[in-house]
């Protein structure tokens, strides 16, 4: 056991768990699994635990190109209850303006994050048609990551994984339904954004309390509460995949082969193998294998 990646300290049942010098993916819950005969239904504290692998690649989106990716929305999944996180990267390029970075619905719009004033912008509309708009912070051409989580009444938006925004939604309506596309570098007019996307994702259900994994894209996205996950790594038939069990990939418009960049994010590779033992002290530990390299984890 000589040379060893660094050591996972795995808690017992505590949920947690984490490892030296990198982000914290989320631990994810096993629910009905059968391990070795037996079952682990709804078992608190089983953690899902990857390497960081290499970068992939990002889109560059031009707007004096009226590059875009846009797709008919899937109401499955912006038609948000109560209780949700929406994620993005991105790396502008161009802080003037009015660029819209996406619209969830360019007809009757649900959601949207845009630039004006020189400011990171959301736009939430309950359905009642009431819209509430946050100035997030400063857009700046560098790597910025949002994350706009609702618990009920409670708005927060971090920037950068920051002291969060906060601000109040009706604690009782959800967010309305939107009708038309899902767009991408563009918003419901004809505002283009200039700078990279990297990801997108929603998380139904989930209120997540920070986004200390910001620059690491999801390590489970066919995950029941991932509702969409775009990693805009486009495909050769111009699409931008949607991750999610949904699939409901975006086209691409006016995108040409130049415009994938370095990602400006992490892929968790997964774990290949696991294999629990007793060390000589009676200490359980457990040995995965993940991105080629070996780890070895405490077990409590």
């Amino acid at each position: 056991m000589r040379n060893l990646a660094p050591v996972f300290g795995w808690g017992g049942l505590n949920t947690k768990a984490s490892t030296t010098g990198l982000p914290m993916l989320d631990c994810v819950t096993l629910q009905d699994m059968r391990v070795v005969g037996r079952d682990l239904i709804q078992r608190l504290g089983m953690a899902d635990v990857g390497q960081l692998a290499g970068t992939t690649k990002g889109l560059d989106f031009t707007a004096a190109s009226s590059d875009m990716c846009s797709n008919l929305i899937d109401t499955r999944v912006w038609a948000l209850g109560l209780y949700w996180t929406v994620e993005l990267a991105i790396q502008p390029d161009l802080t003037t303006g009015t660029p819209g970075i996406f619209v969830a619905g360019h007809t009757t719009p649900a959601m949207e994050v845009y630039i004006t004033g020189g400011n990171l912008t959301s736009k939430i509309w309950d359905t009642n048609g009431d819209a509430v708009t946050t100035t997030i912070g400063a857009a700046a051409a560098e790597t910025q990551t949002i994350q706009i989580t609702r618990s009920a009444a409670a708005l927060k938006i971090r920037l950068n994984n920051g002291t969060a925004v906060e601000d109040v939604l009706h604690a009782t309506r959800s967010v309305r339904s939107p009708v038309g596309d899902l767009r991408v570098a563009r918003d419901d007019a004809a505002n283009y954004y200039d700078g990279t996307v990297d990801y997108l994702r929603v998380l139904g259900g989930v209120v997540r309390t920070h986004h200390r994994d910001r620059l690491v894209r999801l390590a489970n996205p066919r995950a029941k509460h991932v509702l969409a996950d775009y990693d805009f790594n486009v495909s050769a038939g111009a699409l931008v995949y949607d991750r999610s069990r949904y699939e409901n990939h975006l086209i691409c418009t006016n995108v040409a082969a130049g415009d994938e960049v370095t990602s400006i994010c992490h892929n968790p590779a997964p774990v290949r193998a696991l294999s629990m033992f007793a060390d000589q002290n009676g200490k359980k530990q457990l040995l995965m294998v993940a991105g080629g390299q070996y780890y070895l984890a405490s077990v409590d």
